[in-house]
C-alpha cells in the first residue's frame, strides 16, 4: 500500500482560487520564508524548524537565506543587481532560460532571480 502525506505545501487547486500560478507559488514560498525567519528569531534552529514545517534542513536555509533577502534587498547587493536584470528581461519578454544562458547562470540562480523580481516588484519598478 501506498501511502500519502500531505504537508500542506504546494497548496493544491481544492484549497483555494488560484493557488497553481506563479503569485501563489512564490507567495507560499514567502510566506513559509516569513514563517521560518519567525521561528529563528524565536530561538529555534534550523533542525527545529525543518521539523516543523516538515521540510528539510537545506529548504530551511534556502527559506530564511530568502525571507533575509526580502525583508532587506540590499543585504544581498549582488542578488540585487541580478533581480533587476531579471526585471528587465521579464519586461522585454525574455524567458527565464534565455535569461539564465544570456547571463551564465545556473538553473538554481536563474529561478531565484525570476522569483526575486515576483517579490519585490514594487521595489524594482521603482529601481528599473
Amino acid at each position: 500500500m501506498v501511502r500519502s502525506v500531505r504537508r500542506g505545501w504546494p497548496p493544491r487547486p481544492e484549497d483555494g482560487p488560484d493557488t497553481h500560478t506563479a503569485a501563489s507559488e512564490t507567495g507560499s514560498r514567502a510566506e513559509r520564508g516569513q514563517h521560518a525567519l519567525g521561528l529563528q528569531r524565536a530561538g529555534h534552529s534550523r533542525a527545529e524548524i525543518a521539523a516543523r514545517l516538515a521540510v528539510s534542513q537545506d529548504t530551511v536555509k534556502g527559506l530564511l537565506r530568502d525571507a533575509k533577502f526580502i525583508e532587506n534587498p540590499q543585504s544581498d547587493p549582488s542578488r540585487l543587481d541580478l533581480a533587476r536584470l531579471a526585471l528587465v528581461a521579464r519586461n522585454a519578454g525574455s524567458t527565464r532560460e534565455r535569461f539564465q544562458a544570456n547571463h551564465g547562470l545556473t538553473v538554481g540562480k536563474s529561478t531565484e532571480s525570476w522569483r526575486d523580481v515576483w517579490e519585490l516588484s514594487s521595489l524594482l519598478g521603482g529601481l528599473g
